[in-house]
């Protein structure tokens, strides 16, 4: 025999437990998603033969991404144009394709303040394929083009941005 309240905290309860099981789960993606950012920085010194490629939908992948941006609320005011098209395959690792991913969204979202339009294109040339992001935000100053692939480069006034993202990338 539960009181009215005693069911009211049941509820809460439950509530709480799905909500902090998502935080968790996002928690332990941006943890290995971490890992593996610093494995691959230290690969640039010392590279391993085997990254783990696989044959890989690219359109695919890139809706995994923003099925994880979603749920982090973070396409909330970001319409976004996937112009990936259905067939194109790549060999990748899927765990750096998902960093590439967050490396270049994050860019525009920090871009767009949040707000504003992202188009996704690619374009196949033989062998190779091209991936561009385009945003509404305020553009790359003419200035420091030449120097945002510099590691250690960042324009980000927070002292989460060391500058690693679009070099690594």
């Amino acid at each position: 025999h539960y009181s009215r309240q005693g069911i009211y905290d049941r509820m809460n309860e439950k509530l709480f437990d799905s909500s902090l099981s998502r935080s968790v789960e996002m928690l332990t993606q941006d943890v290995e998603r971490i890992k593996t950012t610093l494995e691959r920085f230290s690969q640039l010194t010392k590279p391993k033969a085997n990254f783990g490629l696989k044959v890989l939908n690219l359109r695919n992948e890139f809706e995994k991404f923003l099925s994880l941006m979603r749920e982090a609320k973070k396409l909330d005011s970001i319409q976004v144009h996937n112009g990936i098209e259905e067939n194109i395959m790549v060999h990748a690792n899927s765990e750096v394709l998902q960093e590439i991913f967050f490396n270049l969204f994050n860019n525009s979202h920090d871009a767009m303040k949040g707000h504003g339009a992202l188009f996704i294109q690619t374009h196949a040339n033989g062998s190779l394929v091209e991936l561009s992001f385009k945003d509404t935000g305020h553009g790359i100053p003419e200035e420091i083009r030449t120097a945002i692939f510099d590691e250690y480069f960042t324009t980000k006034e927070n002292t989460e941005a060391v500058g690693i993202g679009l070099s690594i990338t």
